[in-house]
Formats: C-alpha cells, sequence, structure tokens
C-alpha cells in the first residue's frame, strides 16, 4: 500500500496505546479486508501509532480519553514535556498522559466536563471524538451554525445537543473523520475503537484534498434529464450528482450479501411503521408525516428549498398533461397538506410503501410553476429536460450533444463542498473504446453496466496498472422483450396472434426454451452473470423467489428439442431452406438490442440457437441514445419483434416487476409507461401492486413468487441473465462505494482524489 506524506513527526514519538514496543504495519495480523486497513497501516507506517507484540492491532478495542489525548499530542507533534499541575481535577501530577492531555488542553481542543474533571479512564466516545477533532481541524466556528445533527444518518436525534456541530461537520464530504456503523448509525454515546480513532487521526492530518476532476467514460447518453420520464441509466449517474431528496437507499456489505438501508436525507428520519410516522388506517388508507431538515438547503440558485417545492412536484407528477413513466405513488394521494415550515402530512387512499422516498422533491417551484401552469408541454421541452435546476453537489454547466456533459461542483452543498470540482462525462457508444482509453489514462472511471463491457474486464481482470477492477452482482436481468402490440395498439402477426393465442404463445415459449443462456453463461462471463429464469434477480434479495418456489415446470432452460416441439405444435414446419414457414409466412424475427460489445456477442449466439430450430434471426444494433429513444426501445415502441435490454431496480428491496403492469402499456391516448411489451394481464397487475404497496416483506414475497408463475405462464418477455457489473476506476479516486442496485455516483460529493 502507498505510504502518504505526514506533517512533520519526530521519528521517536510513537504512539503504542496500550504502552507495548511497536510491530511494523506489514506484520499485524487482523487489519487486512477491515474497514480501516489503509488508516491504520499508514499511521502505523508513519511511526503515529503502533500494533501489539503479539502481531495484532486490536481495531475493536476501545480507547480512553487520555488514550486518545496521546494520540492527538502525538500526532500534531505537540510539545508535551514540561507540565507539572493539571488543569483538572481528576488527573494527577504523576499521571502518565498529564503532559498530553495539558498540550492538547492549551490548544483549546479538549475542555472536561462542567465539573472540572477530565475522566482520563472514561472511554471516549464517537461524539467525543467529533469534537474534539472539529477543533483541531480549525472548523468549530462553522460547526456552531447548527442546531441539529444533519448527516444521513438513522439515529441523528440521539446525538447531544452540544456535539449537533462537531458530529456534523465530522462527517461532511471536506472532513470525514467519522464513518457510520451498520444500520448506517452514528451511535454518538458508543465508545469508539482503535479502528475508528486511527480513521480519525488519518483524515485529521490529511483530510480530504480538494481540487481536481474526473473524466468518465460511458457508452449511453441521457436523451432527456427530466428526472420522472424515460430512466436511462446513463441519467440516473447524472443526477444523482444533481439532485438529492428525502431519503436515500445506500450499501452495506458486497456481493450478494450487500444490503440496502435507507437513510434521510433531507427528512429528518426516514418514515416507517416502526417509528409512527407510516399509519395503516381501518378503512384502508395510509398516512405518512414527513419532517423538513431544520437547517436550510438550497436550490443551486440560492433559493431556498420548501416544503413547497415538494408540494408542487407531486402536483407535477399527477398532471396527465406532462408525460411520466410512473405516477405511483403520487397519484393514490387523496391529501398533502404542509402542517408547518418543517412538518408535511400525507395521506393515501391504500398502502403504498414506496411512499417512504416522499413527494416528488426533484423540481423547483420557483422556476417551473409559472411555465406549468400556463403552457405544460412548453415545460416539458424547456431547459428541466436540459440544465435541470437542482439541489445537489453539481450543477450542470454545458452539454455538447453526442460527445460529453460537464458538471461543476457547488461550495455550498449542503453537506460541505464536494471533493473533486469538475466531472466530465464522455459519451463513447463503443465499450471497447471506453477499454482502450481507460487503459491508456485518459479515462478515470467508467460506469459500471454502461461502460467497459463485463466480458472485457473479465478477460482483461486487473491488468490495467492502478486501475481498480471491481464486479459484484446486480439488481438488473438482461432480458427480451416481446412486441407483442405497438403503440396503436396493433398485435403483433406472429408473437400475438390474435386469432391463434395458443400458437402465438406456443412460439414465444419455444424462442424461450431455445436460447442457450448456460453457453453465453459460461463463455463469454465466466459464470459472473448466471442464466435467469425470471425477472427477479438474487440481488433483489427480499423479493427473490428460486426456481423450485415459482415451479420447475415454469422455468425455460435450453432445450431445443422442447422448443421444436412447440413450434410444430404451433403449426409453424420447417421449409427447405431450414427456415420454419405457416401459411406462407417465413418465421423470420429481429432481435435489437445495444451495440455493446457483448450483447453483439450475446446475441449472435441467440441467432444461432434459434436457427437450429428453424427461427431466421436477423440482428439489429443501435447506440444506445438511438436504442432507448422513445420511438425504438421507448414507450412509442417501434422495435418489430424483440428488444434486447436490461431492466433494474435501484432499490434492492422493489424488483422490477411494475414495468410490465397493464396500466404501464402507452398509447396514443396515455403516452407513457415503460412497459415496452404491450402485454397485460390482470392477476399480474394484482400481484405486481402487492409487491409494489405492500410494507409487509412476507407477503411481498408470496406476491413476488406469484407474480413470476403468471409471467412465465404467459412469457411476454425471455428472461437471459442475471447481470454482472463492472465498475473500472483509477485506485487514487477513494470513497468509491458502487451498490449493487444503483448508481455508483450515489456518493460522488464524498470521494476524492489522492
Amino acid at each position: 500500500m502507498k505510504k502518504f506524506v505526514l506533517i512533520a513527526i519526530t521519528a521517536v514519538m510513537v504512539l503504542t496505546l496500550a504502552y507495548m514496543p511497536s510491530v511494523s504495519a506489514a506484520q499485524l495480523s487482523d487489519i487486512t479486508g477491515t474497514e480501516f486497513e489503509k488508516q491504520i497501516t499508514n499511521l502505523v507506517d508513519a511511526g503515529v501509532i503502533a500494533g501489539f507484540p503479539d502481531g495484532t492491532f486490536k481495531p475493536d478495542q476501545e480507547v480512553t480519553r487520555a488514550q486518545f489525548a496521546k494520540l492527538i499530542a502525538v500526532a500534531m507533534n505537540l510539545n508535551s514535556t514540561g507540565f507539572t499541575t493539571s488543569t483538572f481535577s481528576d488527573v494527577a501530577p504523576d499521571h502518565w498522559a498529564l503532559g498530553f492531555i495539558e498540550a492538547v488542553a492549551a490548544k483549546g481542543w479538549v475542555q472536561g466536563y462542567p465539573d472540572g474533571t477530565f475522566g482520563p479512564e472514561k472511554s471516549i466516545t464517537r461524539e467525543e471524538m467529533a469534537t474534539l477533532m472539529v477543533r483541531v481541524l480549525g472548523r468549530e466556528e462553522q460547526a456552531k451554525k447548527y442546531t441539529e445533527a444533519f448527516v444521513m444518518a438513522n439515529d441523528c436525534a440521539k446525538v447531544s445537543e452540544w456535539a449537533f456541530g462537531a458530529v456534523t461537520m465530522a462527517y461532511h464530504t471536506d472532513v470525514q473523520v467519522l464513518t457510520l456503523q451498520p444500520g448506517q448509525l452514528i451511535n454518538p454515546q458508543t465508545p469508539a475503537t482503535r479502528g475508528e480513532t486511527a480513521n480519525a487521526v488519518y483524515f485529521g492530518m490529511k483530510p480530504p484534498a480538494q481540487g481536481g476532476s474526473l473524466t468518465i467514460g460511458m457508452t449511453q447518453e441521457p436523451s432527456k434529464m427530466y428526472p420522472y420520464q424515460n430512466n436511462m441509466a446513463a441519467k440516473s449517474q447524472i443526477l444523482n450528482c444533481v439532485l438529492d431528496g428525502w431519503i436515500n437507499v445506500v450499501p452495506e456489505g458486497k456481493d450478494v450479501t450487500q444490503k440496502g438501508v435507507y437513510v434521510p436525507v433531507f427528512a429528518q428520519e426516514v418514515p416507517s411503521l416502526e417509528n409512527g410516522l407510516v399509519k395503516l388506517n381501518d378503512d384502508g388508507t395510509m398516512e405518512v408525516t414527513w419532517h423538513l431538515r431544520k437547517t436550510p438547503i438550497y436550490w443551486s440558485d440560492g433559493t431556498q428549498v420548501t416544503l413547497d417545492d415538494a408540494i408542487f412536484g407531486h402536483n407535477v407528477l399527477i398532471n396527465t398533461a406532462i408525460p411520466a413513466d410512473s405516477r405511483d405513488p403520487e397519484d393514490a394521494v387523496t391529501t398533502i397538506e404542509k402542517i408547518d415550515a418543517n412538518t408535511l402530512h400525507v395521506v393515501y387512499a391504500s398502502e403504498k410503501s414506496g411512499a417512504i422516498y416522499g413527494p416528488a422533491f426533484s423540481l423547483a417551484k420557483h422556476k417551473y410553476e409559472e411555465l406549468v401552469n400556463t403552457n405544460p408541454d412548453g415545460f416539458f421541452r424547456s431547459d428541466i429536460n436540459t440544465y435541470p435546476l437542482g439541489h445537489g453537489g453539481y450543477t450542470i454547466s454545458s452539454w455538447t450533444v453526442g460527445s460529453s456533459m460537464t458538471l461543476n461542483a457547488r461550495e455550498d452543498y449542503h453537506f460541505g463542498p464536494p471533493n473533486i470540482k469538475t466531472l466530465t462525462w464522455l459519451f463513447i457508444p463503443d465499450a471497447s473504446t471506453i477499454y482502450a482509453r481507460m487503459a491508456s489514462g485518459d479515462l478515470d472511471l467508467t460506469i459500471p453496466g454502461i461502460g467497459v463491457a463485463l466480458t472485457t474486464a473479465i478477460d482483461n481482470l486487473n491488468s490495467i496498472p492502478g486501475v481498480v477492477f471491481e464486479i459484484h452482482p446486480s439488481t438488473y436481468n438482461e432480458h427480451i422483450d416481446f412486441a407483442l402490440t405497438n403503440f396503436e395498439g396493433v398485435p403483433h402477426p406472429i408473437l400475438n396472434d390474435p386469432n391463434d393465442p395458443v400458437a402465438a404463445s406456443k412460439v414465444r415459449h419455444a424462442i424461450a426454451y431455445a436460447v442457450n443462456r448456460e453457453e453465453a453463461s459460461s463463455t463469454l462471463y465466466k459464470g459472473y452473470e448466471p442464466p435467469a429464469f425470471s425477472i427477479i434477480p438474487p440481488a433483489v434479495a427480499i423479493c427473490f423467489a428460486t426456481k423450485e418456489e415459482i415451479g420447475l415446470d415454469l422455468i425455460p432452460t435450453y432445450n431445443p428439442e422442447k422448443a421444436k416441439t412447440l413450434l410444430d405444435e404451433a403449426g409453424w414446419k420447417v421449409g427447405g431452406d431450414g427456415i420454419r414457414e405457416k401459411n406462407g409466412v417465413k418465421l423470420a424475427l429481429q432481435i435489437s438490442t445495444t451495440n455493446r460489445t457483448d450483447r453483439q456477442q450475446m446475441t449472435a449466439i441467440w441467432q444461432k440457437n434459434l436457427a437450429d430450430v428453424g427461427i431466421a434471426i436477423s440482428l439489429d444494433y443501435k447506440p444506445g441514445t438511438v436504442f432507448f429513444n422513445d420511438n425504438w426501445a421507448g414507450y412509442k415502441r417501434g422495435f418489430p419483434d424483440m428488444a434486447q435490454f436490461a431492466w433494474g431496480s435501484t432499490d434492492p428491496r422493489y424488483p422490477v416487476t411494475d414495468v410490465y403492469r397493464g396500466d404501464r402499456v402507452a398509447t396514443p391516448e396515455n403516452p407513457q409507461g415503460q412497459n415496452y411489451t404491450g402485454w397485460a394481464n390482470a392477476e399480474y397487475d394484482k400481484q405486481a401492486q402487492i409487491i409494489q404497496d405492500s410494507f409487509d416483506v412476507v407477503k411481498a414475497k408470496e406476491a413476488a413468487v406469484k407474480a413470476m408463475q403468471v409471467w412465465l405462464t404467459d412469457m411476454p418477455g425471455v428472461p437471459l441473465l442475471f447481470t454482472a457489473d463492472a465498475a473500472l476506476y483509477k485506485e487514487r479516486i477513494q470513497g468509491i462505494k458502487d451498490p449493487n442496485w444503483s448508481s455508483i455516483t450515489w456518493n460522488v460529493h464524498w470521494w476524492y482524489i489522492e
């Protein structure tokens, strides 16, 4: 691990909190893979702290206030000699830490308790450590402005009033001396551990670097920036930098064990049944109470964010004159009322668990209200789709369509100024080019799923010096959508033949049985992407249904003989050229997808598989922006037969089952929705609604099983692979925590360049 330059420290001033001879970082046996490995290693190698003679560091051991005083005195190179009397009544003149305590007290960094004691043998609490570190960093005056703990954490209310500002500052982007514990908890009165104190001192000596820029490559370019319509992955990545919201869902753990934890952002707390802010009433209605933070939050033009913006956003989202992929759960709101400046009360007609994300909070009333009221179509075609006003840490400063977009950091961001000042997004349609530019050093980061093809990342794993290759499962499922009905409601003549629906169903099932997922999984992805048997991946752990739970008889596995039998039964007979025909019509279909390298490789496998059973397949590859255009794989559904892409969830609780609901089929009369198959099934809709709405996760899981049974029986699409994502980024970028289900940029404001 690379060492870093610390402020001057006398070589002989080695701190061993246990007062034992030192052990080098390389010899420490219990820090590898731990949260604070880097910080401990650097401090040990720099001679600031030390391990134990048995070769351990004991990162979970508590630290006393006297020990922490010594750690700070040593780290900050304070003179601890010459002190013979104590400022505190409980620190004797002969106490081993007298000099260290007095040296730190002389700087004003510790002040003791109101009764004049210091409590040298008491464990230092996390909020006490935060207070001391904020003083060390000279941020005490800045901390005094806070009248609450404003942290993305679930226990802000437990922070002592005297520590509000210090704890808030300790988590700021440019400080980061405190980390959150499991459950995204501050645990302010919990004793700090050796690992946590190492982290605090590391960042106290070397705060996150301010400055620099990142160049980011991805194959997609957003078609628009309006938050509630045509939600491409590319747009989500960018909007994470531009917009915040009531709450967020953040990752804990890694790989398939990773879970998501809801945390408040603009909200003081996440509403739940447990804390009483969500109430399910006997009449079937639901009430949710929101508390906006007391600390002022500002739009990027300097206007304060208020609850009026949330009410305005709600009204825009239910305005049918303005396109939206979904109006759920906003369309279930019966009343939305501002109780006071910080309290919003919302009543829903029925249970809506998705309401915990809060009323739409991404539209600025002061900027857009007049346009919405006078010209809704003009609003949708305004800068809301190009340069939307945001309340996140970055603003869009330029967008050259077809080339790049630049974002600049906001110095007044509510969680502290983003450390990296400029983000430049390059839209590079060819994934191979992205990899080549990453290898040459031209790019700093590629976006999972829409950057370097996973196959390329696997084949070249860890082959670029100084670049991290991170591969993990995702909540996305690669699949094929059948074009069962087009935008005008005309059924597909083969895949959805209204004159012979049984035969049409057999063709769809035959395609599902003909494709060799196992070959694609093993040859292209080396098993990182296992064959899919439903549209709910394992990473959506709460609602994931196994093959056995769904029913093995419904699961489409590679079985070309069964595919042939189904096609025979459907009346499609093999012609002289090997292609099936019926009533003089050839069984010839198109698969359209993006031009991503691995999708081209996958569809070549499907083409051969389907030819083997008598189906002629033509392949159509388009750049992501063209493919996901409204007129193709968008609400107007222009693709003729089959479209291959990935649906994914931005929350590990909720699968994407809702996109196949019948009310998500766009029509000329209702031009919005993401059900690109045109399929509708009342029983499926019922179960998908339960999945989306129920707070009872057992009930949601039962509904997921039933929904998948209906989906696989009708087969409106073909499940292909449970996907994995590859993120490549330069190791000098610190702070990246890539979740399985969401955008890698979710915490971009805390990243820094080392």
